[in-house]
């Protein structure tokens, strides 16, 4: 940093300091004092005016000099994932910027409102090695009322007898096992079940891979022998795999509204934060029939659209990454290879 640009920062560090009333505050006060003290008159204006002046370039300077380790201490702000402080009972006694805007929004008061019991005594059984040293824990936990997998970390400050924990979202990376889990089990059972019988029962176990995979429901659509593209609505109810009535596509379209001209592409969407529901189904949700079936608010989907199969999936539980866009595709890359080829 050339010295031009070191002498404009520290100008614009005192100016901020020359319009904080506070200063201004200070320099009466100590004026005050100091005139009381000298001769017990408070009409002088000098100790007002250098202690004012003294107090603002040590303000400015001390800003100038920790100007970057001050720009450190505001990530924790910015940061979207939970940064905050606990004492030993668990109650949250410190947050800031978007941890403490996600709090209040939810109402958090205590690490229970994040966690389940069984993984609050996990950090608390953590916490408890740490109670004699400088290390820190960390462990994967989901939270089901936020809705995410984190990587959580905790650090015991003895001298204040209060814990650490700072979070890192892993929903991704937790979205990538799972799909890398469900594709190993995918052909595992199309290697011990394939014969050309069989075909059209490895195509039709697609819906309950994806189902598996954390999705609510799923269509999808096989043309028949009159070369009519149609399908079904599949979705778990009480623990149980239901299907809707036949739902016939129309030519050249998925059960997305539009045409579908892209083959072999994958594509997602999400309701946007001003966009109403019933402007969502109005813009995105091609057939009625998926509404009326489904007793869920759809907010996500994921779909693949070739000549041959329509495959669309709502409402992922862990949220929609890139792994499931190349999880889908291979999906139906596995069964379409078994189809056309008759062999592995």
């Amino acid at each position: 940093m050339n010295l031009i640009k070191q002498i404009l920062i520290f100008v614009k560090l005192l100016m901020l300091e020359l319009i904080n009333p506070y200063n201004y505050l200070f320099g009466v006060l100590s004026g005050i004092i100091i005139n009381l003290i000298q001769s017990f008159h408070i009409l002088h204006y000098k100790p007002f005016i250098i202690t004012f002046l003294l107090f603002v370039i040590f303000q400015t300077v001390n800003k100038y000099r920790n100007r970057y380790y001050n720009l450190l201490l505001k990530l924790p702000k910015l940061k979207k994932d939970p940064v905050f402080i606990i004492d030993s009972n668990g109650k949250i006694i410190q947050s800031t910027g978007n941890t403490k805007t996600l709090f209040n929004k939810k109402k958090i008061e205590t690490i229970d409102h994040i966690f389940e019991n069984k993984d609050v005594r996990l950090i608390f059984s953590r916490i408890e090695k740490l109670k004699n040293s400088n290390t820190t824990e960390n462990f994967e936990i989901y939270s089901k009322f936020l809705q995410k997998w984190y990587f959580v970390n905790v650090k015991k400050i003895s001298d204040y007898d209060v814990v650490m924990m700072w979070m890192f979202e892993i929903n991704a990376r937790k979205s990538l096992d799972y799909s890398l889990s469900s594709i190993n089990d995918f052909f595992s059972y199309v290697k011990n079940n394939y014969n050309v019988n069989k075909n059209d029962k490895i195509i039709s176990k697609i819906p309950m891979i994806l189902l598996q995979e954390g999705y609510r429901a799923v269509y999808m659509a096989t043309k028949d022998s009159y070369g009519i593209l149609g399908g079904y609505i599949y979705k778990n109810s009480d623990d149980m795999f239901v299907k809707s009535e036949y739902i016939p596509l129309h030519e050249g379209k998925s059960l997305l509204n539009g045409n579908s001209n892209i083959k072999n592409k994958i594509f997602q969407a999400k309701k946007s934060d001003n966009e109403s529901l019933k402007d969502f189904y109005n813009n995105n949700i091609y057939n009625n029939q998926l509404t009326n079936f489904l007793d869920i608010e759809i907010n996500q989907y994921i779909s693949y659209h070739s000549d041959e199969i329509s495959i669309v999936c709502f409402n992922k539980d862990l949220g929609l990454f890139e792994s499931d866009s190349q999880f889908l595709n291979t999906v139906v890359d596995i069964a379409h290879l078994v189809t056309n080829n008759g062999n592995l």
